[in-house]
């Protein structure tokens, strides 16, 4: 069994509008993103307990939209937008930690046990690392 939460995210960038007419106008946007994941792992009869796994993505987000102003000639303008877009990932990164049985409990990369103390069970094999 997998559950997901939600994993905070950014983004920023900047935009260039040209208007086509009072109803309609051309956006194209570039985007910095950050996303993610963080994802809880439980196999049945797995001996030591849930998996933690927290995903880091990076995109390059270029959309480019046609918009149509839906009040054009008031002050404050409700539109609405339609278009393409290209993503280019930037950076992936993948955390896989927090075994949560016995010395295991609670590692990082960082305090995580030589390969040669990890368990090997019944085919499992267990090696936290930090992946990109």
């Amino acid at each position: 069994m997998v559950e997901s939460d939600i994993k905070d995210g950014f983004v920023a960038g900047g935009l260039v509008t040209a208007r086509l007419s009072d109803l309609f106008s051309l956006e194209a946007d570039l985007l910095f993103v950050k996303k993610g994941s963080n994802q809880t792992i439980t196999v049945p009869g797995f001996p030591f307990g849930d998996i933690k796994v927290t995903y880091r993505l990076d995109y390059l987000e270029i959309p480019l939209l046609l918009r149509t102003h839906i009040f054009p000639r008031a002050k404050i303008q409700p539109s609405l937008a339609v278009g393409p877009y290209a993503a280019f990932l930037t950076t992936k990164k993948t955390l896989t930690a927090s075994l949560s049985w016995g010395p295991w409990k609670k590692r990082s990369k960082a305090s995580s046990p030589p390969i040669s103390e990890l368990p090997s069970v019944r085919g499992w094999k267990f090696r936290p690392e930090w992946s990109s």
